[in-house]
């Protein structure tokens, strides 16, 4: 039976929206890949510390060993700071020397990136798009995607699981959401926060669902100090080393925490009074406790919303929310907050506002001093953007929980 004429121009409509999201990706992507395959003195300076602690863990060593692992390097690598089980990971690279292994993880990286692009344009703004839909995801939050490519990190590899996870958070298989966020967290541990949108879920078995991802975590996590006992101690004492670092601070980790304590170093600098110890400890702690309350409030607002696009609504907020209380988050996590910032932005209620705004998200700038001052605190940028998104979400939230109408409600155009 022929198609009548207005199904064939949906159908081609459709088919054009999807040839125009693959072009795009690939006009951004390839020149990354093409450059990046031939620049490796400038980018990657991760994937040495986890290559050679692969390495030495496969050879029966050390792996959080650092000075070992720097000698089987030739030179000098950061500490592997991750669970045990995830060298597991990085085994598979060992198989081959390491310029390939690094070209290998390389574009693995860019093939993530380019899938995560494209669920986030399809699996939740159903390709509710625009042209400056792919820029955005690229250069925000000072390039956070393209930080993670630099350095070598597996946020990508994070942020991948996590989303999936979201995904199918809304289509409620809330057993596949449990297993995804393990994974997510499988690196860097504090991703397993969200697990708690459970308490979300479906209200006779949301226990069940917690029980499956929280003991498939415990076992992920724990089993090596049954069967590596040495080496599970070695990554608890590596674990507090990595967070020592004075120098994750500014640009390289915009967190509210590190924010603190710079303002209170500058403080005490101008002042000339010594604080103690555990003032940035605790108005850190009075900052998360007051983010909490409040997201709290809202996010049992957006639990009674019975369509998919409240859900998501809620997604997006719980994102910021861990953006703003993670002690410890460094510029290329900001990933995670591309796709809420994008869709808050697309809202009708900002419409006039947004080619404004987008271009000031997408401002880049460099690391320009590791002095702690007043100009170092530029270097804080995306926490303020993340911070001034978080309080938008909240107050549409809060607004339009007295008109019964939700600023979701209105789809992004």
């Amino acid at each position: 039976m022929d198609q009548s004429p207005e199904k064939r121009d949906l159908q081609k409509k459709g088919m054009n929206k999807r040839l125009f999201l693959v072009l795009c990706l690939l006009f951004v992507l390839l020149p990354l890949l093409t450059f990046g395959l031939s620049k490796w003195d400038f980018i990657q300076w991760d994937f040495p510390g986890y290559y050679f602690a692969a390495k030495s863990h496969a050879m029966g060593d050390n792996p959080y060993d650092t000075e070992l692992v720097s000698q089987r390097a030739g030179a000098k690598v950061y500490e592997y700071g991750y669970p045990p089980n995830s060298l597991f990971f990085f085994r598979p690279f060992t198989s081959f020397d390491y310029e390939f292994g690094n070209r290998l993880y390389f574009s693995l990286k860019i093939v993530l990136l380019f899938a995560l692009i494209y669920l986030w344009g399809n699996g939740f703004l159903r390709r509710r798009i625009d042209f400056f839909f792919f820029p955005f995801c690229i250069l925000a939050y000072n390039a956070a995607a393209m930080g993670d490519i630099a350095a070598g990190n597996v946020s990508i590899i994070e942020q991948f699981f996590l989303w999936w996870g979201f995904y199918f958070f809304l289509e409620k298989k809330f057993v596949i959401f449990s297993l995804f966020v393990v994974g997510a967290a499988a690196f860097k541990i504090t991703p397993m926060l969200f697990i708690l949108l459970l308490w979300y879920s479906e209200r006779g078995k949301r226990g069940f669902y917690f029980s499956v991802g929280a003991l498939a975590f415990v076992a992920y996590l724990l089993s090596p100090m049954i069967f590596s006992p040495e080496i599970f101690q070695n990554h608890v004492e590596n674990m507090s080393v990595v967070f020592s670092h004075s120098y994750d601070r500014g640009l390289n980790n915009p967190s509210t925490f590190a924010f603190v304590k710079d303002v209170l170093d500058i403080i005490e600098r101008q002042v000339g009074v010594q604080l103690a110890w555990w003032v940035d400890y605790g108005v850190f702690i009075l900052i998360v406790a007051a983010i909490i309350g409040l997201s709290v409030k809202a996010l049992d607002i957006m639990a009674d919303s019975k369509n998919i696009e409240g859900r998501m609504g809620m997604v997006f907020f719980a994102c910021l929310t861990y953006a703003l209380i993670s002690p410890r988050f460094k510029g290329y996590s900001y990933m995670l907050l591309i796709l809420p910032t994008y869709y808050l932005l697309k809202r009708i209620e900002l419409k006039r506002f947004y080619p404004y705004i987008l271009i000031l998200f997408c401002f880049v700038i460099p690391g320009l001093t590791k002095e702690v001052n007043l100009f170092s605190l530029i270097g804080y940028y995306p926490l303020a953007m993340a911070y001034g998104v978080w309080t938008i979400y909240l107050y549409f939230i809060l607004r339009h929980a007295t008109r019964k109408s939700y600023f979701w409600s209105p789809t992004p155009e």
